[in-house]
């Protein structure tokens, strides 16, 4: 079911104590054509959610309020025992989907979103996170533009994205960069996911979310759509805002981010001739000496941080030296 989204007016009032985007103010409708004449392109948008009620509606009204005319947007919760599901149920008539079930994670409960869609266009929004008012109508012109005469379009775009630190009550702007031609500092080049869309075309050729990664499967998809050939367009465009929080995964569990890292460069290492991943690997445990030497310090562990400084200057001489040709 894709639907025109809802105005204002039809959604759940909020609470009076809450103003602004996207709790009273709207995206203005679009028409229900482009201006060439051609049918807006269906947008397929996912939520995976999981005990995140204090966050969770405003999402859903960021999504609701684009004032988008074909919309496909599913909520998939992973089983949440706070007032999530209630606030979920609120918007229900105009959800394409939604369930509530327990999942394998973030990365299945968003695949599993995704197989019930049909959009030209895709994206997923964590349910801490908002789209900017006018996201969707950027994204579809942005495909408009970069596709073909008969409105189709193969590739993906990357938007700029807010991130809002609730923690140090702080925001700053994201500025996405197209990924550097060297495959080494390739695999080192990240995205911000949430104002990030590709067309189905991309999805189907490289396969969906890699469900044994819980930290990182989001840049490992971006990376295999760059090893495919599919260089992403970069928009002007704020598109979203990302928020850091005491609960959320890049903050609650910043210590289980490195081996999935590790695993996810060794998978992607098949993709780089051997000379090279030697390179990568010898980076990529410099990078992870960096992380460790500064959490060491915070922690005021000047044994684990005097470690882990002999371990970057390490590798890092060694990433500096010329390879050995092997016989």
């Amino acid at each position: 079911m894709t639907m025109h989204c809802p105005s204002l007016s039809e959604t759940p009032t909020p609470p009076a104590t809450l103003t602004g985007w996207p709790w009273t103010e709207e995206t203005p409708q679009l028409p229900n054509l482009m201006a060439n004449g051609l049918p807006w392109p269906r947008i397929s948008i996912v939520t995976p959610s999981l005990n995140q009620g204090h966050f969770i509606e405003e999402t859903i009204r960021s999504v609701l309020l684009q004032g988008y005319p074909n919309l496909e947007y599913i909520v998939v919760d992973g089983g949440s025992t706070d007032n999530s599901v209630d606030i979920i149920k609120k918007y229900e008539p105009w959800l394409t989907y939604w369930v509530s079930e327990p999942d394998k994670g973030q990365s299945h409960a968003i695949n599993k979103g995704f197989k019930r869609t049909s959009g030209e266009i895709m994206a997923w929004l964590n349910s801490d996170d908002i789209y900017t008012p006018g996201a969707l109508h950027a994204v579809a012109d942005a495909a408009s533009r970069f596709g073909g005469e008969d409105g189709t379009w193969n590739g993906w775009l990357i938007g700029r994205c807010l991130y809002q630190n609730l923690i140090e009550n702080e925001i700053k702007e994201v500025l996405p960069s197209k990924p550097p031609a060297d495959r080494v500092s390739l695999l080192k080049w990240r995205c911000p996911q949430r104002s990030t869309f590709w067309s189905r075309s991309c999805w189907e050729r490289v396969g969906g979310l890699p469900e044994n990664l819980h930290f990182v499967f989001d840049t490992e998809f971006f990376l295999r759509l760059v090893f495919a050939g599919h260089i992403p367009h970069v928009l002007k465009n704020v598109l979203a805002v990302g928020r850091l929080h005491g609960a959320c995964k890049t903050i609650s569990q910043a210590n289980s981010w490195g081996p999935e890292v590790l695993v996810m460069y060794n998978r992607l290492a098949k993709f780089l001739p051997s000379r090279e991943r030697q390179r990568l690997q010898r980076s990529v445990r410099a990078d992870l000496a960096r992380v460790q030497y500064q959490q060491a310090r915070a922690r005021r562990k000047l044994v684990r941080a005097g470690l882990a400084g002999v371990r970057i200057l390490w590798y890092s001489s060694l990433r500096s030296r010329p390879l050995q040709k092997r016989p």
